[in-house]
């Protein structure tokens, strides 16, 4: 694993555990890493790709399909089952710079060196 990598999940898994209010330090890496792999499947390699989405309407249906995925990942490795603070947590981090660098920066390297 690169140093970048291994880096910016340990930041991206700090703000989900800071943020999700989660005990499972092992379960929220691997989150950070399935939402890095998230971005890499959607293109989001970029920071300005991601905030072309976060600039778009909360009402606009892929603003809403952008933070359901987060949300949904959020859910399967915190086991919070309340949709609502799912959500929120989402909204929340994608609104520090410094979590969302982390995420476009791993999804950067696994683009460049892990793709098929």
């Amino acid at each position: 694993m690169s140093m970048s990598l291994f880096d910016n999940t340990k930041v991206a898994s700090y703000f989900l555990w800071e943020h999700a209010q989660c005990n499972k330090a092992l379960d929220l890496w691997y989150c950070a890493e399935d939402i890095a792999r998230y971005f890499v499947s959607e293109g989001l390699c970029t920071i300005s790709s991601v905030n072309a989405l976060l600039d778009l309407d909360y009402y606009n249906i892929k603003y809403i399909a952008f933070v359901r995925h987060i949300a949904f990942r959020i859910h399967i490795y915190s086991g919070c089952d309340n949709e609502l603070h799912n959500w929120y947590t989402a909204e929340r981090l994608l609104g520090l710079n410094e979590w969302v660098d982390a995420l476009v920066n791993m999804a950067f390297v696994m683009d460049e060196n892990y793709a098929d």
